[in-house]
């Protein structure tokens, strides 16, 4: 978008009762980021957006203070971006990563989705950074997160950001058997 990096970001947590505005812009950006590769084939139609939006908004009140749903709003109040972290807890997750890490305290870093149109302005870096933080205030001593093994964008963020790869493993997503790759890092 012209004139992206000419706008200002901020990251706070989305409200209890998020606006049926709100949820739809969330919806959006899922839909963009689930359409586009590695990810086309992983939702049919718009409406699995919405439904993936609010199954997020689900899992953060199902896990009270250990989770935390963030949004990236631009100066004009329009929500670019959104993440969700929580601690992580092998009852509440499908993927049981506890199998392939060394116990811990761990804190699970869920997807960033920011729309196309504000990509490379850094959102996804002040959305890592405000989940590491409340991990860091709940006690978690280190984070993981995983992402599909094609995604390059988000597996040299993760290098950048000094996350190390953990292993690659194999697990079916909506459907869809995919390759991944687990990280994680010390905080």
């Amino acid at each position: 978008m012209a004139g992206a990096s000419q706008l200002t970001f901020t990251i706070h947590e989305l409200g209890r009762n998020p606006s049926r505005t709100d949820m739809r812009r969330i919806g959006d950006i899922f839909f963009q980021c689930y359409t586009e590769p590695p990810h086309e084939k992983v939702l049919k139609k718009r409406g699995d957006a919405t439904k993936l939006a609010k199954m997020m908004v689900a899992l953060r009140e199902k896990r009270g203070d250990s989770a935390i749903l963030l949004v990236a709003r631009n100066s004009r109040n329009r929500i670019v971006g959104m993440a969700l972290g929580e601690r992580y807890d092998p009852e509440y997750h499908n993927h049981r990563f506890d199998k392939l890490l060394e116990p811990g305290n761990y804190y699970h870093l869920h997807g960033v989705f920011v729309d196309r149109d504000f990509r490379r302005e850094k959102i996804s870096t002040m959305l890592t950074d405000a989940r590491l933080s409340h991990a860091r205030s709940i006690g978690c001593t280190y984070a993981l997160s995983d992402t599909h093994a094609a995604n390059k964008p988000r597996i040299s963020q993760f290098l950048r950001d000094g996350f190390t790869p953990v292993k690659s493993y194999f697990h079916t997503w909506l459907g869809s058997r995919v390759k991944s790759i687990l990280f994680q890092r010390r905080l």
